[in-house]
C-alpha cells in the first residue's frame, strides 16, 4: 500500500468459484472504495468474466453489490451473476490476449483519399481467445498428388541447388510412347473424382466481447498448429497484438511449413466528406457501451512469412 509515502494505495477484486467477490486487503477503506467502484463506476455497472480452459467457456457476469451487513456476514463484495455465455464445442483454448491498458488511441478515424472518415472500432472490452480444433475436409487423390509433386520438387531444389521449375517443354495432353497403356478418358476421372475423408488441424481466432460474452467476430485457419512438430525451430503458441482497432496474429500452416501472419482491422461505419460540415455535424456516442453498440466490420488478410517469429 504505502500511503504514508506518497504511493498508489492498490486492491484487488477476486472472483471465487461460486461466483462471489473479495476484496484484498479486505480493511474498511478497501472495501468502501470497491463498493463505490461497483456501485457508481459506470452508468451500467460493474461487469467481471471468467475463461475456463478445462471446458472451454467464457462466462461474462455482471457485480450486484450486497449491503453492509450483508458484507460483514457472509465475507463479499457482492455476487457475479451470468449475462452471457459461449462455450467453444470441441475446441481447445490456446491462449487469450487483451489489449495494453495503458495504450493511447492516436485518432479516433482514418482519413481516406476523398477526405471521407473510417471510423475505428474502439472497444474497450475486448479479448482475442485462440482456440485449435479439427474440421473435416474432402482430400481428393489428386490434391494429393500435387501435394507430393510439390515437395518433391522444393526438395530436389534444395539438393541440385537449381530452380523447381524447368524450361523444358511439356508434354501435350494425351500423348504417350510407343508401347505405353493407354488410360480412358473415364477412368482418369473415376481416379480424380475418389476422395478420402481426413481430419485436418484447424486454427480459430474468436474476437470476444468481455461484458455481453459475445463473438464480434471469428474466422479459422486450416491446418494451422500452434507449434511446428516437423521444424527444429519451436514456433510456440500464436503471438497475438491488439491495438487500436488492429487485431495481428501468427501462426504455423503445417501444410505449407511456413509461418503466416493474419490481420484483422475492425470499424464502425463510415462519414462521407459532405457528412461534417460547418453546419452538419453527425451524432456520435461520447462512450462505448457493449450492450448497444453493433458489431464492427471487419476486414481480414494474410501473409506468409519466411522466418518463424517467437
Amino acid at each position: 500500500t504505502g500511503a504514508g509515502h506518497g504511493l498508489c494505495r492498490q486492491a484487488v477484486m477476486i472472483l471465487h468459484a461460486d461466483n462471489r467477490m473479495t476484496v484484498v486487503p479486505n480493511d474498511e477503506i478497501t472495501s468502501q472504495t470497491a463498493l463505490d467502484t461497483v456501485t457508481s463506476g459506470s452508468r451500467n455497472g460493474m461487469y467481471v468474466h471468467a475463461v475456463d480452459k478445462v471446458t472451454s467457456t467464457l462466462n461474462a457476469m455482471k457485480v450486484t453489490p450486497q449491503q453492509q451487513q450483508q458484507q460483514q456476514q457472509q465475507n463479499s463484495l457482492g455476487v457475479a451473476n451470468l449475462v452471457g455465455q459461449t462455450t467453444f464445442a470441441g475446441e481447445e483454448i490456446v491462449s487469450v490476449t487483451y489489449p495494453q491498458s495503458d495504450e493511447v488511441i492516436q485518432s479516433p478515424s482514418t482519413i481516406l483519399g476523398d477526405d471521407s472518415l473510417l471510423l475505428k472500432y474502439l472497444n474497450p472490452h475486448l479479448c482475442v481467445i485462440i482456440t485449435l480444433g479439427t474440421t473435416t475436409v474432402e482430400a481428393t487423390e489428386k490434391d494429393q498428388e500435387e501435394e507430393d509433386i510439390w515437395y518433391s520438387a522444393l526438395v530436389d531444389s534444395k539438393q541440385k541447388g537449381t530452380s523447381s521449375t524447368s524450361g523444358g517443354q511439356t508434354k501435350p495432353l494425351g500423348a504417350t510412347n510407343p508401347g505405353d497403356a493407354t488410360i480412358s478418358p473415364s477412368k482418369t476421372e473415376e481416379k480424380k473424382t475418389a476422395s478420402t475423408t481426413k481430419l485436418v488441424p484447424t486454427l480459430f481466432v474468436n474476437v470476444m466481447d468481455t461484458v455481453t460474452g459475445q463473438i464480434l467476430y471469428r474466422t479459422s485457419h486450416a491446418h494451422a498448429t500452434p507449434s511446428s512438430s516437423s521444424s527444429s525451430v519451436p514456433t510456440g503458441s500464436p503471438c497475438v497484438l491488439i491495438s487500436e482497432n488492429w487485431i495481428m496474429y501468427t501462426f504455423h500452416n503445417a501444410r505449407h511449413r511456413r509461418t503466416e501472419l493474419g490481420v484483422l482491422t475492425m470499424f464502425e461505419g463510415m462519414i462521407d466528406k459532405h457528412g461534417i460540415t460547418a453546419f452538419r455535424t453527425p451524432e456520435q456516442e461520447v462512450s462505448f457501451s457493449s450492450m448497444a453498440s453493433p458489431k464492427p466490420i471487419v476486414l481480414s488478410k494474410s501473409y506468409a512469412l519466411p522466418k518463424p517469429i517467437t
